[in-house]
């Protein structure tokens, strides 16, 4: 089974930080990036490809 490529997604630095770490310390997940917004997001799903998202369901602009 490959590893799940993750991209974390929310407006909070912090969530951002935490959900990454932890998701780092999971076996085979790789984080692939955070994005601060779903405008941010939408760019790096194009370029990363990623195959799991966390969302955040409250962001300014467009929720999760």
């Amino acid at each position: 089974m490959s590893a799940a490529r993750v991209l974390v997604v929310d407006d909070s630095l912090t969530m951002r930080a935490l959900f990454g770490d932890v998701l780092e310390r999971a076996k085979d997940v790789t984080v692939v990036g955070s994005a601060a917004s779903a405008d941010e997001a939408r760019t790096m799903i194009a370029e990363l490809k990623p195959n799991v998202l966390t969302l955040d369901v409250e962001m300014p602009g467009m929720n999760g």
